[in-house]
């Protein structure tokens, strides 16, 4: 919980008690530097930060970790830095004085998606171990298991992902990101910072720029990977 006025922390934190008692508070803090350290050591799985204190905002906070492995949910009086908050991946942002139906709201939506992470890391060791060929997302409800063969494109929107298959269209609550490196060790090629495309399923390119799959899609190809692309299908 990191707020530099007191009263605002006595608020959350009566919030919490009242309406998630399940929820452990491990640390405070009221400054940017604090709150580092306390992340550092404490490695929480969710935090509230206030964007303005003394010392720096809360998007500087963010910013120093090269990997934020915890969820955030904003707290503030400005209603003008939302767009910044979930550009910088903010799982929520509540505006101060924070209305108790909000809250509960959007605690409730962090909290099931800090579950949905843990069981999505418990299943991909067991992934590993079990079979090397598949890959394990999660949406918004549940964790499903994919045959890696199966996936024909992925489509990056925002901070998610789409999974195409031959017969589906999946929306995955991470970005493109944390799925490229997988992909391309199993036969798949980037070819637009927002799409990831099955090899086996490409079918010719078109004098536009767009990669014509075997299911009919176009995709992008960027500037920057033609001279990849060519040298791959050569």
């Amino acid at each position: 919980m990191i707020e530099d006025e007191l009263m605002p922390r006595e608020v959350l934190k009566i919030k919490l008690l009242e309406n998630f008692k399940e929820i452990e508070i491990v640390d405070e803090a009221t400054d940017i530097e604090q709150a580092y350290n306390s992340i550092v050591v404490n490695n929480p799985d969710l935090i509230f930060l206030d964007v303005n204190m003394p010392n720096g905002s809360g998007f500087q906070l963010l910013k120093k970790f090269k990997h934020v492995t915890f969820e955030t949910i904003f707290t503030t009086a400005y209603e003008e830095f939302a767009l910044d908050a979930f550009r910088s991946l903010a799982i929520g942002y509540l505006v101060k004085p924070i209305k108790t139906s909000e809250f509960i709201k959007v605690v409730k939506h962090a909290i099931e998606i800090i579950d949905l992470k843990k069981l999505k890391t418990k299943y991909e060791a067991i992934n590993h171990q079990v079979e090397i060929n598949t890959i394990t997302i999660h949406t918004s409800e549940e964790l499903i298991v994919l045959n890696i063969a199966e996936i024909v494109r992925c489509e990056g929107w925002e901070k998610y992902t789409y999974f195409f298959t031959k017969d589906k269209k999946i929306l995955c609550t991470h970005n493109i990101g944390s799925y490229k490196s997988i992909l391309e060790e199993h036969d798949f090629f980037p070819c637009h910072k927002s799409h990831v495309i099955n090899k086996k399923m490409i079918q010719s390119y078109d004098k536009d720029g767009f990669i014509i799959l075997k299911d009919g899609a176009r995709i992008p190809l960027a500037r920057r990977r033609k001279n990849a692309f060519m040298e791959m299908i050569d």
